[in-house]
């Protein structure tokens, strides 16, 4: 196995640091900590993406709502004419290690309309306003899931 692959599938973290290895951020099944994807993205689609990656395990669907509002500020600045594509040139310039590890979350994200979500809010970094609107659609049903979920 590759320092990749090795990396990707060291699971069974038992050893958190609120500061520097917070638990929220370190239990996906994929091994993948939320800020190696999040560091390539921009600001406020990075922090939706974060929201979703950790609403199950820190604040839920106020994590959901988090997420929904970065995405509509998103879509409100690009509609200003305050972000264009031009603005991220960065996406396009993404090494392998992160596609690899996005693509680990993907495939091993256990909830389907999280795994969804997660992709629509990484590929909107290079997509246009369509894809975001998709978005928050999609964070709007998985927070009404979480709501049936939590309740029960």
């Amino acid at each position: 196995m590759n320092n990749l692959n090795s990396e990707l599938h060291t699971k069974g973290h038992t050893e958190f640091d609120p500061v520097n290895k917070p638990k929220h951020y370190n239990t996906h099944p994929s091994g993948v900590q939320c800020i190696e994807i999040t560091q390539h993205m921009g600001f406020n689609l990075g922090n939706a993406f974060k929201y979703v990656f950790r609403a199950e395990e820190k604040n839920g669907v106020q994590d959901i709502d988090k997420a929904i509002w970065y995405v509509k500020n998103e879509i409100k600045l690009r509609n200003e004419g305050y972000i264009s594509h031009s603005d991220l040139p960065r996406s396009f310039n993404y090494g392998v290690t992160v596609v690899c590890r996005i693509n680990s979350v993907i495939e091993q994200e256990e909830n389907s309309l999280k795994a969804a979500i997660l992709h629509s809010l990484w590929a909107s970094e290079m997509s246009v306003n369509h894809l975001l609107t998709l978005c928050i659609n999609l964070l709007k049903t998985y927070r009404d899931h979480f709501n049936e979920y939590s309740s029960s």
